[in-house]
């Protein structure tokens, strides 16, 4: 819990892509950090033995894009380096069709 707390930056918002009709543009269902806390305290994301793929996409001074490939969902990651070190902004996920 204390990691996924230093992990995501206080400002931190995941969102997925939703369809607003069909055929129509997506809306974005967000989840808070303090919601992804509350996940995590729940047992959410523990996945023993799962294979997840780091990709560092860009790195320019204190910002950054990566994706993690998991066996769920790609994530798309906005980092920032903070005072506490690097921190997870945003994120942008789907699943996986």
């Amino acid at each position: 819990m204390a990691r996924m707390d230093r992990s995501l930056h206080d400002t931190h918002v995941k969102c997925i892509p939703e369809p607003s009709s069909p055929g129509g543009s997506s809306d974005l269902r967000e989840v808070s950090k303090q919601r992804m806390m509350t996940l995590t305290a729940d047992g959410g994301g523990a996945s023993p033995g799962a294979d997840s793929q780091i990709e560092i996409h860009h790195v320019s001074g204190s910002i950054a894009t990566a994706l993690v490939r998991s066996i769920e969902y790609p994530d798309y990651l906005q980092l920032v380096e903070s005072a506490d070190g690097w921190q997870i902004a945003n994120i942008l996920f789907r699943t996986h069709d």
